[in-house]
Protein backbone atom coordinates (compact mmCIF):
# COMPACT_ATOMS: atom_id res chain seq x y z
CA UNK A 1 0.00 0.00 0.00
CA UNK A 2 1.45 3.52 -0.97
CA UNK A 3 1.83 5.74 2.33
CA UNK A 4 0.11 8.66 2.28
CA UNK A 5 1.43 11.93 1.06
CA UNK A 6 0.32 15.09 3.81
CA UNK A 7 1.49 18.54 2.69
CA UNK A 8 1.09 22.01 4.69
CA UNK A 9 1.56 25.66 3.93
CA UNK A 10 1.65 28.43 6.00
CA UNK A 11 -1.30 31.13 6.10
CA UNK A 12 -0.88 32.93 8.84
CA UNK A 13 1.97 33.46 11.91
CA UNK A 14 1.31 35.53 14.76
CA UNK A 15 3.44 35.97 17.99
CA UNK A 16 1.23 33.61 19.42
CA UNK A 17 0.38 30.92 16.93
CA UNK A 18 0.58 29.83 13.34
CA UNK A 19 -2.35 28.28 11.39
CA UNK A 20 -1.45 26.14 8.22
CA UNK A 21 -4.07 24.55 5.01
CA UNK A 22 -2.95 20.92 4.85
CA UNK A 23 -4.04 18.15 2.71
CA UNK A 24 -2.72 15.03 0.56
CA UNK A 25 -0.57 17.64 -2.36
CA UNK A 26 0.02 21.39 -2.74
CA UNK A 27 -2.82 21.74 -5.20
CA UNK A 28 -5.36 20.51 -2.83
CA UNK A 29 -4.93 21.82 0.74
CA UNK A 30 -8.61 21.64 1.82
CA UNK A 31 -7.72 21.40 5.65
CA UNK A 32 -6.95 24.17 8.05
CA UNK A 33 -5.01 23.70 11.31
CA UNK A 34 -3.72 26.76 14.43
CA UNK A 35 -1.43 25.73 16.90
CA UNK A 36 0.49 27.47 19.34
CA UNK A 37 3.66 28.57 19.30
CA UNK A 38 4.57 27.84 23.06
CA UNK A 39 2.79 24.69 23.25
CA UNK A 40 2.09 23.01 19.62
CA UNK A 41 1.35 19.68 21.12
CA UNK A 42 -1.54 20.51 23.40
CA UNK A 43 -2.92 23.86 22.45
CA UNK A 44 -3.85 23.36 18.76
CA UNK A 45 -7.29 23.53 16.55
CA UNK A 46 -8.75 21.90 13.64
CA UNK A 47 -10.55 24.50 12.15
CA UNK A 48 -11.53 22.43 9.11
CA UNK A 49 -10.46 18.72 8.27
CA UNK A 50 -9.00 17.76 5.33
CA UNK A 51 -10.44 15.01 3.22
CA UNK A 52 -7.00 12.85 3.91
CA UNK A 53 -9.54 12.17 7.18
CA UNK A 54 -8.77 11.70 10.61
CA UNK A 55 -5.81 10.40 10.59
CA UNK A 56 -4.09 12.12 8.29
CA UNK A 57 -5.26 15.16 10.36
CA UNK A 58 -3.31 13.66 13.59
CA UNK A 59 -0.55 13.12 11.27
CA UNK A 60 -0.29 16.36 10.19
CA UNK A 61 -0.59 18.15 13.83
CA UNK A 62 2.36 15.77 14.78
CA UNK A 63 4.60 17.02 11.86
CA UNK A 64 3.73 20.55 12.24
CA UNK A 65 3.88 20.59 16.13
CA UNK A 66 7.90 18.72 15.91
CA UNK A 67 9.40 21.49 13.46
CA UNK A 68 7.90 24.08 15.72
CA UNK A 69 9.40 22.84 19.13
CA UNK A 70 12.70 22.74 17.11
CA UNK A 71 12.25 26.48 16.37
CA UNK A 72 11.19 26.56 12.39
CA UNK A 73 8.57 27.96 10.94
CA UNK A 74 8.95 26.40 7.57
CA UNK A 75 6.55 27.95 4.64
CA UNK A 76 5.93 24.59 2.95
CA UNK A 77 6.31 20.97 4.12
CA UNK A 78 5.67 18.13 2.50
CA UNK A 79 5.70 14.29 4.06
CA UNK A 80 5.20 10.82 3.64
CA UNK A 81 3.76 9.11 6.70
Amino acid sequence: MARPIICMSLLEKTDKYVVYEYGDSMDNLDGKIKLSLQYPRHEYEIIKESAIGSTGTLLAHSKLARVIEQGEIPEKVCRAS
